[in-house]
């Protein structure tokens, strides 16, 4: 079964590991909040990775996705606010 969504159709150009993340977040909205929060930091940090890939910075296993939010910030790959907004948003699922 071919995953449907009327909000991120626009992702299955970027990857369709990110589509799928997004279009199975959209599924469990409102049926299991806590499994669509798990599937939003894993499209966040699929994402981060994806970014660091395409701009050439180094994403060893070590690394800490807030190292590599941090790398995508200094590198200039993101703006300011979107990269602290990004770092706050593991605050607001603790």
């Amino acid at each position: 079964m071919q995953p449907v969504s009327a909000n991120f159709g626009f992702l299955k150009r970027h990857g369709e590991p990110l589509f799928n993340l997004a279009v199975l977040a959209e599924h469990y909205f409102r049926t299991d909040p806590n499994t669509c929060l798990y599937k939003l930091r894993h499209f966040g940090e699929l994402m981060a990775k994806d970014i660091a890939a395409r701009a050439g910075l180094p994403n060893g296993r070590e690394q800490t996705q807030a190292a590599l939010i941090g790398a995508i910030g200094r590198g200039g790959y993101a703006k300011r606010f979107q990269s602290a907004r990004y770092r706050a948003a593991p605050l607001c699922i603790s």
